[in-house]
């Protein structure tokens, strides 16, 4: 059973009668939730897999909270019109409110702060979660969510800044529930040549694979997920060459992988990322180009980027960056943005 407001899902346990059905867990807090009851698969592939070689509308792969040790492939599935293919993780709620008001939208310079004075939380125990804006001003903007950078008793900082700034606005805090993880060589997830408009959404990768999401000449949007690969030389998201898509409010933690993001002669859109480079030599954020393909030309707004010897954000080989606002970005020692072998930025 999926709750599909709050997106969150629980398992059949039992039919009571012919309007009630027992469940493992109470995910239906309140009245009024939008529901849906599924037939299940036992893996990802395995829905993947029914999804037929014409897509005809947009489809979502609803997945439970749980950890699913596999590699999934997307290939052949060819989008008749403006549609997406969605893989969907489920994320738990921890706490929520109704904000004080008083918010700020001030990244990098200060901070991007959401006050609840009812509240009295742990310090930083919330760092790493999503807040999503459920009502009132700001909960209608195209991205609702922001990952939480730290906390004090009643306030949380964000990364990035609101399009649209929440006053006293509802709010969750939620954490992430489904779980990827396998060592799998090109990518936990490998979105195939020629595959379009695949959305990646509420998914952490925990695998010591060589990347986590890696897209190969394709079209991939990677929404709100969370990288904690241990191999600290392999790559969160890969986009290889002639690839596009966007990465927009994803969280790298320390010790993750080296690069949060890397990307090689594609056009990939970044924002309101929250990246920490996995070793002392890399960049949490790597643009490349090569073999006189298109260069990769992003644009760049409300990333929070630490990295190392390569710096915050690493430019090589002729990439270029069509813009950028609102980024916190350092390096190890040595640079904040490292510029090499005739890099451009502008």
């Amino acid at each position: 059973v999926f709750n599909l407001t709050d997106g969150t899902s629980t398992t059949v346990t039992s039919f009571v009668s012919s309007t009630a059905l027992g469940v493992g867990t109470d995910i239906f807090t309140a009245t009024g939730k939008s529901y849906a009851v599924a037939s299940a698969v036992d893996t990802i592939q395995g829905a993947v897999d029914k999804i037929p070689g014409s897509v005809n509308c947009d489809t979502t792969i609803q997945i439970s909270n749980d950890t699913y040790n596999e590699r999934v492939v997307i290939r052949g599935k060819t989008p008749s019109g403006a549609y997406t293919i969605k893989l969907l993780g489920s994320l738990s709620v921890v706490d929520s409110g109704t904000s004080s008001g008083a918010n700020t939208n001030a990244f990098p310079i200060t901070q991007t702060r959401f006050n609840d004075t009812s509240k009295a939380w742990t310090a930083n125990a919330h760092i790493g979660k999503l807040l999503k804006i459920t009502g009132g001003t700001g909960s209608t903007q195209t991205y609702p969510y922001r990952i939480i950078l730290g906390n004090a008793a009643t306030y949380l900082d964000l990364t990035g800044v609101w399009d649209t700034l929440p006053t006293t606005s509802g709010y969750k805090i939620l954490d992430f529930a489904t779980t990827i993880n396998n060592a799998a060589t090109q990518g936990e997830v490998f979105i195939a040549p020629g595959q379009k408009s695949v959305v990646i959404q509420h998914i952490a990768f925990t695998g010591a694979s060589d990347a986590a999401v890696w897209v190969e000449n394709g079209v991939c949007q990677v929404y709100g997920c969370k990288f904690a690969n241990p191999n600290s030389f392999n790559i969160g998201i890969y986009y290889t060459a002639g690839s596009t898509g966007e990465a927009n409010i994803n969280y790298v933690p320390s010790g993750g992988p080296g690069y949060c993001l890397r990307v090689t002669s594609s056009w990939v859109n970044a924002y309101h990322n929250y990246f920490i480079a996995g070793t002392t030599s890399t960049a949490a954020l790597f643009l490349e180009s090569s073999a006189g393909l298109t260069v990769s030309n992003p644009y760049l707004k409300g990333n929070y980027l630490v990295g190392g010897a390569q710096g915050g954000l690493y430019l090589y080989a002729n990439a270029m960056l069509s813009g950028m606002d609102n980024c916190w970005i350092t390096g190890g020692s040595t640079y904040g943005v490292y510029l090499n072998h005739g890099s451009v930025a502008r």
